[in-house]
């Protein structure tokens, strides 16, 4: 005999599925993908690229997202005199981009493809600085990686160690960088000899294995 409380547990699990599918669908141009965030900083009133870094984790994606949902274009009278060029431009998904210029702190460029659009905005309490401190961490951090890669495989004793513990030691210290975030990914290719890694800006770093004599 079918348990009349089951089948009504069941019935409210599946209609709960439905109105959150539902609910992804009416909502999904504020439904971002983790690689569709990138913060970008170009030479100003050119296309020369300074910076650039994919915003990834979940805490940092919340947040912008956050940001974003406030951002109102300001009405035409009070646009008089404002001549914003663009210095650091936020791609945060196919259809909407932030234009920043860092000696403005109040206006920026605002374009919404979708909604058709596009006009100066003001900038929402807190994603200036955050856009500022995040270019700032991530040039830091390539420093860091470099710096802890140098100290390795520019020693003595990385020289005189046998290619297992050379690929053990590189091996460990890409884990830890990976474990801190100071790293995105890494791997290793048996047949050139080298493990490859990429900075949190997209940037390919390598560090070969093998050391070839000159003679």
């Amino acid at each position: 005999m079918i348990d009349k409380k089951s089948v009504l547990l069941v019935g409210i699990a599946v209609l709960l599925l439905i109105v959150s599918v539902v609910g992804l669908y009416f909502n999904k141009d504020n439904f971002v993908k983790s690689d569709e965030i990138i913060i970008t900083e170009y030479k100003i009133g050119t296309d020369t690229i300074i910076k650039q870094l994919s915003i990834t984790s979940k805490k940092d994606i919340n947040k912008l997202t956050k940001y974003v949902s406030k951002i109102r274009p300001l009405k035409e009278k009070k646009k008089v005199g404002l001549s914003l060029a663009r210095e650091v431009e936020i791609k945060y998904n196919d259809s909407i981009t932030i234009e920043i210029q860092l000696s403005e702190k109040n206006n920026c460029n605002y374009i919404n493809k979708s909604k058709e659009i596009s006009g100066v905005a003001k900038i929402p309490d807190g994603l200036y600085d955050y856009v500022v401190d995040k270019l700032k961490n991530e040039i830091d951090v390539v420093e860091y990686v470099n710096a802890s890669i140098s100290k390795l495989i520019n020693s003595e004793e990385f020289y005189e160690m046998s290619e297992d513990v050379r690929k053990k030691k590189c091996e460990a210290l890409l884990s830890k960088l990976k474990r801190r975030g100071k790293i995105n990914k890494y791997s290793y290719s048996n047949k050139d000899n080298v493990y490859s890694f990429e900075y949190v800006n997209g940037a390919i770093g390598g560090i070969p294995i093998k050391i070839w004599s000159n003679s």
